[in-house]
């Protein structure tokens, strides 16, 4: 595994960002909560991709949350990605576990993320971009110590 490296920024007590660097991939995080709602507010993507990725990243750290605790609290985070070299949808998924972590929002265990690919008979943990271009077969899994989120193509 590439070492991860985060600092955090604190804004606000309940506000933060993240500046978080995996190996050649870098992003920016922002953290708005927890506060207390009354509704929950559905995402503002852009395009298909940014809703697909959204869904993936939601997916994989709900069950991580002890939602019972806080019924009615949200949590706001927003990633830019500022540079990609091929897996920053995994750094998104492990940089969000921690972003909430360092909030205090109650979790079960924080939530590891990795993407594979298949080039023939070889399998490739953590591709690059240039790897993830050239093979057909490409997913990423999200891993809690409880549960293991099913592998999704991307």
């Amino acid at each position: 595994m590439k070492p991860l490296i985060t600092t955090k920024f604190g804004i606000e007590k309940h506000n933060d960002y993240f500046y978080a660097k995996l190996s050649l991939i870098t992003l920016l995080l922002f953290r708005y909560g927890p506060r207390e709602s009354s509704k929950q507010q559905e995402f503002s993507q852009k395009d298909s991709e940014e809703k697909e990725f959204s869904s993936f990243i939601v997916q994989a750290l709900e069950p991580a949350l002890c939602l019972d605790k806080f019924p009615k609290a949200q949590v706001d985070i927003f990633i830019t990605v500022i540079e990609n070299d091929g897996n920053a949808l995994s750094a998104g998924v492990l940089c969000a576990s921690v972003a909430l972590g360092e909030a205090g929002v109650e979790m079960y265990d924080l939530v590891s993320s990795c993407s594979l690919v298949q080039k023939g008979v070889t399998s490739i943990m953590d591709p690059t971009f240039e790897e993830v271009i050239r093979c057909l077969n490409t997913c990423s899994v999200a891993y809690e110590s409880r549960i293991c989120f099913e592998c999704k193509p991307l």
